[in-house]
């Protein structure tokens, strides 16, 4: 018997077999999530980061790491082209930094975490066996990141240092003082809503999330309306990527929806859900 809390990605393997095999389709890095909050955690950052503090030897700040004894060829002056903040399809940039001759990266409330380079413009880590490819221009200008982890591949946009930071600012002030983003709840009620009347309104969805919708509308729609009509939404709190959690109550049945918006039209970028018992 596997020690799950330690293994979490074999169980989101296991879980993600499981629900192919009822034609239900959960993607690796929502497994993760998915795992991660049945064993209490808010998401797999955030475990991810708990089991690197238990397990001696594994990445976890950079004062505790232990530098690689394998010699590299690539010099650390290299990777400073590569510096910078990047922002991928959530509210938390992410950061990319070198500490003297150590390459870490580190999203918005996490622990760093050591990349070991590997080619040219490909970092994997140790503790996490992700890998990261960095994607340039024809003039050698570094655009983005592609972190390719169990299979799924994330891309992410560089952007302008003052900008990420002002994002980082705003997200661990909305973080400290549990404020959801303005336009969240509204959009929420209109998605909960549109299950229920079988015609949600994807006009209101960036791509991706109108495109998971679309996939899996009839288990959610069944999911949803043997609930019950919708009697309640209460706001939690703001998750480390910036979307917001509620607890939704319907007459049989509540559920925890988690749910990021668009700052600039309130299209939503994704959202889920998970019964409560």
């Amino acid at each position: 018997m596997r020690d799950y809390q330690r293994d979490p990605k074999a169980m989101a393997k296991t879980l993600q077999e499981f629900l192919s095999g009822k034609n239900i389709s959960l993607k690796h890095n929502e497994g993760l999530d998915l795992v991660s909050r049945m064993l209490g955690y808010s998401d797999w950052n955030t475990l991810s980061a708990e089991i690197s503090n238990e397990q001696p030897g594994l990445c976890t700040t950079i004062a505790d790491q232990d530098v690689s004894d394998s010699e590299s060829p690539y010099s650390p002056q290299d990777t400073d082209k590569f510096v910078g903040y990047y922002k991928q399809d959530t509210l938390a940039p992410m950061r990319i930094f070198r500490k003297d001759e150590r390459f870490f990266c580190k999203e918005t409330t996490q622990p760093p975490v050591e990349f070991f380079q590997k080619s040219d413009v490909t970092f994997s880590s140790e503790f996490s066996h992700a890998q990261i490819n960095f994607v340039l221009n024809s003039m050698g200008e570094v655009t983005g990141l592609i972190i390719n982890d169990a299979g799924d591949e994330l891309c992410w946009e560089r952007i302008d240092n003052n900008i990420a930071e002002g994002l980082i600012s705003t997200l661990e002030r909305r973080i400290k003082f549990k404020q959801p983003q303005a336009g969240s709840e509204r959009a929420l009620v209109n998605l909960i809503s549109g299950i229920l009347s079988g015609n949600p309104n994807y006009s209101e969805m960036e791509p991706k999330q109108a495109l998971a919708l679309r996939e899996q509308f009839g288990m959610l729609h069944t999911l949803i309306t043997e609930a019950g009509a919708l009697e309640s939404i209460k706001f939690i709190n703001v998750q480390n990527d910036g979307f917001d959690a509620f607890h939704v109550q319907h007459e049989l049945r509540k559920f925890l929806w988690v749910i990021g918006i668009t700052p600039e039209s309130n299209k939503i970028i994704r959202a889920w859900v998970n019964a409560v018992e």
